[in-house]
């Protein structure tokens, strides 16, 4: 999603049927510009209720990756960009014993006696949380800024018209 002064001005695409095994790159449909100061948020879905325990991000393919890759143009000497919440903020809405450890604070979320209540706190937490968002030039010099998510809209409903697809 792409947003300008906190307003949500369009999509920047979506993937109702993204395979790991099949990954490509896809071309907008049109030329969009990215301003400075706009804000582009990767939100990702995934289905684990056949799993024990939390999911946790991580490179494995047992983790889950929200990971999204812009090409633009002109090229600016950015090498990466990235962001992640506060956990302990997560823990902290959980009642879960307060920890400096961010590992401790991960492996107390594991613990959770997860159910459908505390999944929804635990979602409102990470809304809510302060996210630290990390831009790196080609020469390791870094801009750190912690800010709020903006509110998520939910995007129009999907339907595949064509079965064979699936």
């Amino acid at each position: 999603m792409h947003y300008r002064n906190g307003t949500l001005i369009g999509s920047l695409g979506e993937d109702k049927k993204y395979d790991f095994s099949f990954q490509q790159v896809r071309n907008l449909p049109r030329e969009v510009t990215v301003k400075m100061g706009d804000q582009i948020m990767v939100e990702c879905e995934s289905y684990t209720m056949d799993r024990e325990g939390v999911t946790f991000g991580g490179p494995s393919t047992l983790n889950e990756m929200c990971i999204g890759f812009l090409f633009y143009y002109p090229a600016l000497p950015i090498a990466t960009c990235w962001s992640l919440m506060d956990i302990h903020n997560v823990t902290g809405a959980l009642g879960m014993e307060e920890t400096d450890s961010i590992m401790e604070a991960v492996l107390n979320v594991d613990s959770a006696d997860w159910d459908d209540e505390t999944r929804a706190m635990a979602q409102k937490a990470v809304m809510e949380a302060p996210h630290l968002a990390v831009v790196e030039n080609r020469e390791g010099n870094r801009v750190n800024e912690t800010t709020a998510l903006p509110p998520i809209s939910l995007p129009p409903a999907y339907h595949c018209e064509d079965d064979s697809l699936e």
